[in-house]
């Protein structure tokens, strides 16, 4: 009990200490939905299956959130330059006619530098918009469900971007914040920061 008192108690004299000044970097987590990568993979099973004349496809997609993390570094109040990651990933059935034949998952891990511009710049509310640009590696893996086939791993990249149209901040030392935009943070991102 004696150290969480310690623990809030220098926390509380951080946060105070850095309210007097401007707060220069920020870290945040966050999650998306309905990324560049889900289009990229959708596009790939509408090929291979139109390829295959539906003999080959995949089905039962379980596609996860687009979880980020990110740095920022306020060069003014209002512009702010930084970094991504973001990982994603997928699973699904790998069907050959009517028949499973084993499973497929890919994941997507995005390095990209990031440029924001705060329209209202306000300490405790920031409206903004955003713009990032990367490169997406995604390790694809083919697991059969008989011993006899051969399992197969398919690694590859490309560039991906995320261009947030509109971005809402509420928060001084910590808060959340709710972007829409598209690219590989999603048309949906919303999470948590820090700034110190």
């Amino acid at each position: 009990m004696k150290r969480l008192i310690t623990l809030m108690m220098l926390l509380s004299f951080i946060i105070g200490s850095t309210q007097a000044r401007d707060r220069k970097h920020e870290f945040s987590v966050s999650a998306g939905a309905l990324t560049t990568n889900d289009i990229l993979d959708l596009y790939t099973s509408v090929l291979t299956t139109t390829f295959t004349m539906g003999y080959y496809k995949e089905e039962n997609k379980d596609i996860s959130a687009a979880y980020g993390a990110s740095y920022k570094y306020y060069l003014t109040k209002r512009f702010s330059l930084g970094a991504d990651f973001t990982y994603q990933s997928m699973t699904a059935d790998a069907v050959s006619g009517d028949q499973q034949v084993g499973t497929t998952d890919k994941s997507f891990y995005t390095f990209a530098a990031r440029a924001d511009f705060n329209y209202v710049a306000n300490p405790a509310f920031k409206l903004y918009s955003g713009i990032g640009i990367g490169f997406t590696q995604i390790n694809q893996e083919y697991t059969p469900n008989s011993s006899g086939d051969t399992p197969n791993t398919v690694n590859e990249g490309t560039i991906n971007f995320q261009i947030n149209a509109l971005g809402i901040k509420v928060g001084r030392g910590f808060g959340a914040f709710l972007e829409g935009g598209f690219g590989y943070r999603g048309i949906v991102n919303v999470g948590l920061f820090a700034a110190f």
